[in-house]
């Protein structure tokens, strides 16, 4: 996949880029006309990108939070996956971790970014419980190697 088609569904949508040609996602920008703001301790909101995308079959989109939000503001994406099926308007789901401070998004603030990625849909095969999954070093632990969570 050499090419994206994308669709500017406003006037105040811009285009997704990467911010340096090693940037691995393209940054996505608020296409609000008016300033979102977003409560602390946990308020959220779903800023509009204004922007529809054709991702081929056995591609999603993923949006991911931006460091600089995450790191300065506490904000964070919150659901993100876009199905190549999908043809409508992007929303951000953004979340504000900061304890007091609301947070503001207005038109053109960089929200989050869009990694393109491929797909694998395996068929699943169901086993008996009394049979054993192939072994791994790890096994069962998780959730901070606890044993068997």
């Amino acid at each position: 996949m050499d090419k994206l088609q994308y669709s500017k569904l406003c006037e105040t949508a811009l285009e997704p880029y990467r911010s340096s040609d090693q940037s691995s996602g393209y940054d996505l920008a608020s296409s609000s006309s008016e300033p979102i703001i977003i409560p602390p301790a946990g308020g959220q909101a779903i800023i509009p990108t204004g922007i529809a995308i054709a991702l081929p079959a056995g591609y999603t989109g993923r949006i991911a939070s931006r460091s600089s939000l995450s790191c300065i503001h506490h904000v964070e994406v919150g659901a993100g996956v876009i199905d190549a099926d999908y043809r409508g308007n992007i929303h951000v789901v953004l979340y504000n971790h900061h304890s007091s401070e609301p947070f503001t998004v207005n038109c053109g603030d960089r929200i989050g970014q869009l990694l393109i990625e491929k797909v694998f849909h395996p068929q699943f095969e169901a086993i008996e419980p009394d049979q054993i999954l192939n072994t791994t070093d790890r096994a069962s632990k998780g959730l901070g190697n606890q044993t068997n969570v």
